[in-house]
């Protein structure tokens, strides 16, 4: 068994098309890790940033395999290629917004499932809290969305009804978060207002989603 895996390891190393598709596979891995940074950090905060770093330097050491691997058989061509497709892929990645694209993609994908939570909301049949839909349980720190009352200034309670919050991230220490937060039948919410986004953090609504849906942070 091991000197298979050996023998299917160098073939791997001593092909370019196998070396240049495991190049571009680890940069899409870093490109999907990136994107799910969020319920990664939610679910494992110490081992989630070394998960990150280490497909980081898996790309750029891939890369320098490949590179190196093609100027040693003086394909310079190909070498060039391969080293100017990983930084450009290394700049894309790293000049994404992942955060508003995380927010925003799954916004779109559970909208029906937002849509019926706005609805429960403004009726208010949730009391306290609600569980998400399966499906969409994931984007919760707990899996539930919560009622929360909105601060003014001056650490009053706001004029605001209650909000309906689904905490999307907090950090290891609850010190810093964000989530989304439905405001009743589509209010615009007061540049005034804060919203509790972790134990030691407020948050303010920045983007509105549609639907009465804000992003806060």
């Amino acid at each position: 068994m091991n000197s298979r895996l050996r023998s299917g390891i160098q073939h791997v190393l001593s092909s370019p098309r196998w070396l240049a598709t495991l190049g571009v596979l680890c940069w899409i891995a870093v490109a999907a890790i990136e994107y799910w940074t969020a319920p990664l950090l939610n679910w494992f905060p110490l081992v989630g940033v070394l998960v990150i770093l280490c497909m980081w330097g898996l790309a750029v050491l891939t890369t320098v395999v490949v590179t190196r691997h093609f100027v040693r058989r003086k394909s310079y061509l190909a070498a060039t290629l391969a080293a100017v497709t990983a930084v450009a892929s290394g700049f894309l990645i790293g000049s994404t917004d992942w955060h508003t694209a995380y927010i925003d993609s799954q916004f779109a994908l559970h909208k029906a499932n937002f849509t019926n939570l706005a609805e429960a909301h403004n009726s208010g049949a949730i009391i306290d809290s609600a569980p998400l839909p399966l499906t969409m349980r994931y984007l919760s720190l707990d899996g539930r969305a919560h009622l929360r009352t909105p601060l003014a200034r001056g650490s009053g309670h706001a004029d605001t009804p209650d909000v309906l919050y689904v905490p999307v991230w907090q950090n290891w220490r609850a010190e810093d978060g964000f989530g989304l937060a439905h405001f009743r039948f589509n209010a615009q919410p007061s540049p005034e207002i804060s919203l509790m986004t972790a134990s030691g953090d407020f948050g303010k609504p920045l983007r509105h989603l549609g639907g009465g849906w804000w992003v806060v942070d």
